[in-house]
């Protein structure tokens, strides 16, 4: 089936139109290029696939597939009617730092793991790159949490009555 010789980082699905196309040439035609295509992203992928992806999409959904998929909706549902500004408030110094030794310690596994140290190297770079804007809130959550404590020290209780 498919599999990747490199990771693809990010990849934008395409949009088309709803549209039913019953030339066998046509669809040879189109199979061709999604081929084309995934061999450009250095995706193992043949007719055969392409085709066999075809056929699933005209089995019917077992009931297990059906609530599955609900299960799904509900779920993005959920996540898109999150208040940003509560969201933004769960950003909490300790989230953050957990978070981030948690990437960091999964990629020690995969460094440990895979043989590959170009892939490994690779990798770990792009993932480094995208949690940059992480680890800036982090330091200026740090920041303000010492400013916070800078002032307190000037802030005495008042001993007069």
């Amino acid at each position: 089936m498919v599999s990747g010789k490199n990771c693809v980082h990010f990849f934008s699905p395409l949009k088309l139109k709803e549209k039913t196309i019953s030339d066998p040439e046509q669809i040879d035609s189109i199979i061709e290029e999604v081929v084309d295509i995934a061999k450009q992203l250095n995706l193992e992928v043949d007719n055969d696939d392409v085709q066999e992806l075809l056929d699933s999409h005209n089995q019917e959904l077992t009931i297990d597939e059906v609530i599955e998929m609900r299960k799904y909706e509900q779920d993005i549902e959920q996540t898109d009617s999150l208040d940003p500004v509560e969201s933004v408030n769960q950003m909490t110094i300790a989230n953050l730092t957990e978070g981030l030794n948690s990437i960091e310690k999964g990629l020690q596994i995969l460094e440990k793991i895979d043989s590959n140290e170009e892939r490994v190297s690779t990798t770990k770079r792009g993932i480094k790159k995208l949690l940059v804007c992480y680890e800036e809130i982090l330091r200026e959550k740090k920041k303000n949490l010492t400013r916070q404590a800078t002032l307190l020290e000037y802030i005495k209780p008042s001993t007069s009555k």
